[in-house]
């Protein structure tokens, strides 16, 4: 179940960066592409399966969520599926029923 619940005001987005690069809030759309975000406020034991990255209108699931929070932030990364144009987007994160604010970031080639 995706975009299923509240704005959360625990769960909220600090970083995104490109997966491979690390840019700042900038990520590279293509084969291969991944993103990676800094959050506050997701459970721990919350399951892989609970966790969705949303861009724009897609739910991408999380590929990896750190266990242990560093400073008060998991790191969530999620692929790009091909298909998307650069330009820029809404991101926001998705843990269980609660859905953080979103974030804008910038999709580039």
């Amino acid at each position: 179940m995706t975009q299923a619940g509240p704005v959360s005001s625990a769960l909220a987005i600090d970083l995104v960066t490109d997966g491979r690069t690390w840019e700042r809030w900038k990520v590279r759309v293509g084969v291969g592409s991944c993103l990676s975000l800094w959050a506050r406020g997701i459970p721990d034991g919350c399951e892989y399966s609970q966790i969705f990255v949303l861009l724009d209108a897609a739910a991408l699931p999380a590929v990896f969520v750190e266990e242990v929070e560093r400073g008060g932030l998991k790191q969530v990364n999620a692929m790009i599926p091909s298909g998307f144009d650069a330009g820029p987007v809404m991101i926001r994160l998705q843990c269980d029923t609660e859905i953080s604010e979103p974030a804008a970031i910038e999709l580039i080639r």
